[in-house]
């Protein structure tokens, strides 16, 4: 039996777009892995989902430890596709607060509490690793966010620096650029890697793609420790 098989995997961000992906997908691997769908509501959790016996799902948010600690039980892995609503009004006063970063360290604490150790969490090109060389592509596209999403842009860099700080965890940031759907459309694979000029991800990167990244990485373990750049080949 495969170790995805053998999983627990927690999604944070389950009802969010990529979220739904990344479950149905998981649901379709052969055995699938079980799964924990935290959702600030039950209701927004598709009934396909919700009708499996691999699912548990449990209400809550970031905020409540309580429901944190309820939905760690028995988890073997951290999958969060959480990250920044961009609003009018945080593009017109400029805003660059981070609830979901500043409330990650309740997601720390719970793992911790339940033994957990391996997280994934999403992020962008707006946390930087060190060494990197940016190509034109990338160093453009990169560009507008923080001036036209300066509080997305804040959350996103400071969830990544949140998780990448826990030296006793095993986390791993994967950071992307303009998400796409496949739309039915022929599978496209996917570049992981740190931005230099013999990176050949593309700006664009498939939900798809970056969801079968994730459960081929829940396995592989290639990345522990690292922020890895995904891009579509």
């Amino acid at each position: 039996m495969s170790s995805i098989a053998k999983s627990n995997i927690l999604v944070l961000g389950a009802t969010g777009a990529t979220g739904l992906i990344f479950t149905r997908l998981a649901l379709k691997q052969s055995p699938s892995p079980s799964l924990t769908l935290f959702a600030r509501s039950a209701a927004r959790v598709p009934s396909e989902f919700s009708a499996s016996s691999h699912v548990r799902i449990v209400e809550g948010a970031l905020t409540d430890p309580a429901a944190l600690s309820t939905a760690m039980k028995d988890v073997t892995t951290v999958v969060s596709f959480l990250g920044a609503y961009p609003t009018l009004r945080a593009f017109i006063y400029r805003t660059k607060t981070t609830p979901i970063a500043d409330a990650f360290p309740n997601v720390f604490n719970a793992m911790r509490d339940a033994g957990v150790k391996r997280i994934f969490a999403l992020s962008t090109p707006a946390f930087e690793v060190p060494g990197e060389v940016r190509g034109w592509g990338w160093y453009l596209s990169m560009k507008l966010p923080p001036f036209m999403v300066p509080q997305g842009h804040a959350e996103m860099k400071g969830i990544a620096e949140q998780v990448a700080a826990q030296k006793d965890l095993d986390w791993t940031v994967f950071r992307v650029p303009f998400l796409e759907s496949e739309n039915g459309g022929p599978e496209k694979e996917v570049v992981a890697g740190t931005l230099s000029p013999e990176f050949k991800g593309k700006t664009a990167l498939s939900r798809e793609g970056l969801c079968r990244w994730l459960l081929g990485e829940i396995e592989k373990r290639e990345w522990v420790k690292k922020a890895p750049i995904l891009g579509n080949a």
